[in-house]
Parts: C-alpha cells; sequence; structure tokens
C-alpha cells in the first residue's frame, strides 16, 4: 500500500520481451544509449482521491428535527389510513360478492310470487365497481301509473324474497307486483296490433278495387297524393294513438334511460290530411282534373274508415265557382298577355333580335338624333316578349333611373361610349315614335349631332338632353 500527503503518481513501466521465436526477424526500432525500447511496454497510473478523516457527529437542529418528526407521523397516519380504506374496500367487495352470490340464486321467480324490476337497475348491481343506487322504476310507467306492456322487455321479473331485500337495502319503487301491469294499454296495444293487422288486408282490397272502372256517378273524387300515400297516413295516425308507448318520465339508478327520439327529430312542417291535396284556397274541389281520381264507392268506404274526417267529393260535385273564375280570367289574361307581345314584337322587331343597332364611336350617317332608354327596360322587355304566359308586361320605360335627382343625366358622351354602354341601349328616331306609342315614358333622353362651320366642317358636338349635372359629376 502506497501513501502520500497530497497527490502522487506511480509510473510502473513493466516491460516484457517476446520470447518466442519467429519465423521472420522484426526489426528493432532505434533508441539512445542508456534507453530501452520496446513495443510490448505499457504504464500505470494511480491517484490518491480520498484521505481518511476523523468521524466527526453533526448535530440536528431542534426544529428540523421537529419538522421531521412530523411529516414522518403524518405520512404513517397516511398509510394507516390507506391499509384501512383498502381493509374496509376489501370487506366491501366480499360482502357485496356474497350478497350476489346469495341472492343470485334466489332471483329466478318460477311460479312462486314475482315483481317487476329495471334490467339496467340489475346490472349495474351486479357490477362492484359502482355503488348502487335506489330503484326507480317511473320510467317503465305508463300515463294510468301503471307498468306499461311495451316495457316489459327492459325490465326483470324476480322472485318477491329478492325483491324485498332489495327495496330494504337500497329503497326507491315503485313496486311493480303481478297486479301492476296496466290493463288499459294492454287492451289498447291489442287493439292497434289488430288495426294494423286490418290495415294490411285493406290496403290489397283498396289496390284492387282502383283497378275496376268505376260504373255511374256512384264513385269519389280522392287526391293523387293522398292514393299514393294513404297507407302511411293511417300507420301514422295509429302510431300517434300509441304515442304512450314512447313516454318517459324516469330514470333507472340514477341514469337517464335512453329513448328513440325518433318522432321528436321528425319535420315540423305541417303535412295536408287525407284528400286535403284536392282542396281549393276556397276549401271546395280543385279545378285541376290532373290532381285527382275518381274512386269506386266500395273503395271510398274503405279509405273513410281510417279518415272519418276526409273531405267527401262526390263525383256529382262542381268544381269551386271562385277557382273557374279567376282561370277564365288568367285565361284571358294570358291570351291578351300574348297578343300585347305578338304587337310590340312586330312594331320593334329590329330591337327584340338586337339587329342594326346604332353605335355612339361610329354615327350613323343617316340621322342627327339617337334616344336612349336603359338597358334593364330592354332586357325585361325582350322576357316578356319571348314568355308573355310568364312574365308582366312591361308598361312604362323607366328612363329616371339614368338620371341624377336634379334631373340631369348620369352619363357623358364619353362615358357612354365604353364602360357605360352596357347601362344604356340607343334607340332609332323610328323607334322612339313606336316606344312613345306602346309604352309610358317618365323622360325622354336623346344625344344630337351638331356640326360646327359652314364648309367643310372640321369639328362635331354632341349635345344631350337633358344635359348632364355638373354638381352631382363632380362626385362620380
Amino acid at each position: 500500500m502506497f501513501t502520500l500527503q497530497n497527490f502522487f503518481c506511480l509510473f510502473n513501466f513493466i516491460l516484457m520481451e517476446y520470447t518466442e521465436p519467429s519465423k521472420s526477424q522484426t526489426r528493432k526500432p532505434k533508441c539512445g544509449k542508456g534507453t530501452h525500447c520496446s513495443r510490448n511496454a505499457y504504464m500505470l497510473v494511480y491517484r490518491l482521491q480520498t484521505q481518511e478523516k476523523p468521524n466527526t457527529t453533526v448535530q440536528v437542529p431542534a426544529f428540523l428535527q421537529e419538522l421531521v418528526d412530523r411529516d414522518n407521523s403524518k405520512f404513517e397516519e397516511w398509510c394507516i389510513e390507506m391499509a384501512e380504506m383498502r381493509k374496509q374496500s376489501v370487506d366491501k367487495g366480499k360482502a357485496k360478492h356474497e350478497e350476489v352470490k346469495e341472492l343470485y340464486q334466489r332471483l329466478p321467480a318460477g311460479a312462486e310470487p314475482y315483481e317487476f324490476v329495471s334490467l339496467e337497475w340489475l346490472q349495474k348491481w351486479l357490477d362492484e365497481s359502482t355503488p348502487t343506487k335506489p330503484i326507480d322504476n317511473h320510467a317503465c310507467l305508463c300515463s294510468h301509473d301503471k307498468l306499461h306492456p311495451d316495457k316489459i322487455s327492459i325490465m326483470k321479473r324476480i322472485s318477491e324474497y329478492a325483491a324485498d331485500i332489495f327495496y330494504s337495502r337500497y329503497g326507491g319503487g315503485p313496486r311493480l307486483t303481478v297486479k301492476a301491469l296496466c290493463k288499459e294499454c294492454v287492451v289498447e296495444r291489442c287493439r292497434i296490433l289488430r288495426l294494423k293487422n286490418q290495415l294490411n288486408e285493406d290496403y290489397k282490397t283498396v289496390n284492387n278495387l282502383l283497378k275496376a272502372a268505376v260504373k255511374g256517378n256512384d264513385g269519389f273524387w280522392v287526391g293523387k297524393s293522398s292514393l299514393r300515400s294513404w297507407r302511411q297516413l293511417a300507420l301514422e295516425q295509429l302510431d300517434e294513438q300509441d304515442g304512450d308507448a314512447e313516454q318517459s318520465n324516469g330514470k333507472m339508478n340514477g341514469s337517464t334511460l335512453n329513448k328513440d327520439e325518433s318522432k321528436e327529430e321528425r319535420k315540423e312542417e305541417e303535412e295536408l290530411n287525407f284528400n286535403e291535396d284536392i282542396l281549393c284556397p276556397h276549401g271546395e274541389l280543385c279545378i285541376s282534373e290532373n290532381e285527382r281520381r275518381l274512386v269506386s264507392k266500395e273503395a271510398w268506404s274503405k279509405l273513410q274508415q281510417y279518415f272519418p274526417k276526409a273531405p267527401e267529393f262526390p263525383s256529382y260535385k262542381e268544381c269551386c265557382s271562385q277557382c273557374k273564375i279567376l282561370e277564365r280570367e288568367g285565361e284571358e289574361n294570358e291570351a291578351l298577355h300574348k297578343m300585347i307581345a305578338n304587337e310590340q314584337k312586330t312594331s320593334l322587331p329590329n330591337l327584340f333580335q338586337d339587329k342594326n343597332r346604332p353605335c355612339l364611336s361610329n354615327w350613323p350617317e343617316d340621322t342627327d338624333v339617337l334616344y336612349i332608354v336603359s338597358q334593364f327596360f330592354v332586357e325585361e322587355w325582350r322576357k316578356f316578349v319571348r314568355k308573355p304566359t310568364r312574365c308582366s308586361p312591361v308598361s312604362s320605360v323607366g328612363n329616371s333611373a339614368l338620371l341624377c335627382p336634379h334631373g340631369g343625366l348620369m352619363f357623358t358622351f364619353a362615358s357612354m361610349t365604353k364602360e357605360d354602354s352596357k347601362l344604356i341601349a340607343l334607340i332609332w328616331p323610328s323607334e322612339w315614335q313606336m316606344i312613345q306609342k306602346l309604352f309610358v315614358v317618365d323622360h325622354v333622353i336623346k344625344i344630337t349631332r351638331i356640326e360646327m362651320g359652314d364648309v367643310n366642317p372640321s369639328e362635331t358636338q354632341y349635345i344631350s338632353e337633358p344635359s348632364k349635372f355638373s354638381y352631382c359629376f363632380r362626385f362620380l
């Protein structure tokens, strides 16, 4: 063992030469006198890391020792509490396991008295990970506060012995015994089922009756749309009568019962009742025969069993007199519109076909005056001439849209040859005379060409009437 006061290094050179003979003698390195060279030498270095120190005892301050002891005491208490909680949890789990083991065999009712309990509550009772809440059977009650027949599928029939233990330990209610099943709802459910079965039979019967021709005046008018959907309308009426089955007014074991909310998500639009599709706005039989069909008395009797309040129209029933007057007036108006459109098209053929139109940038030589109307007027007039029965006739020109509030023209001559040319339409003088006869003109707008000079005129001026208003033009 080597010891030094502070730090030392010991160099230990171990020189080893290969003594084994070799086939080829290697060349020895050159070295000076008094030195030894070797390829197999290595060096060991030792360093003193620590030095033995005398053992000294450090005294912990009293306040620090007190804090450490207090923290240790709290930790020990926490460990004891956790162990106690773990023990209680294990005990509860064992007790619940024993309870389930004991009652599970007694749940089947057999021939003995029984009660109904929510199946969802039983599933949560079997789950040991969640605490069991009081029994809540309100969601399975009908409007008569009895067990609804449609809720049997989400209930479980258990023995009265098991039910007594459940209610004594967990409480809740109401208790649903063998007498809790609602007789009124059962009778109604049977009636609905019989009606649905009868509806299927009547649907086939009506289809066969519709194939036969109606003889004499014994038929009845029925809307074609109603005939296509009468079975669905009848089913909807039956479902509305059976609407109590969709009601929910309680919770099971603290959780809201999941409901089919398809009815609540239906469209709120008002739909027509049976045979109301052939009612006119005045409440009488509509005049359009394309929307209705004549059916036999036997077919109508079958349909009337499901829709007793449907409007009834025998085959001899006259159509609405007011609708006839309106239809006759409409036909007269259509004929009048066609006549007006034909007259206007004949009077202004080039304007309608957009042919031979004047242009400001290339002023025509045969006239010194051109008139202006709005392009909107021309487009609306062309729509009416093309489809006089669908579009309203154009009665006025409406040039006020081209004028400012002071009555001046909103465009310059230069702008009307460029960007504003799409807003105006140029009219020949002969066309303007016809426009004044056919339409009401509120403002006359025209442009006049004036030649300056007596001989060989070198300048041409274009004057608009009305002229542009200089004050408004500053803000354009």
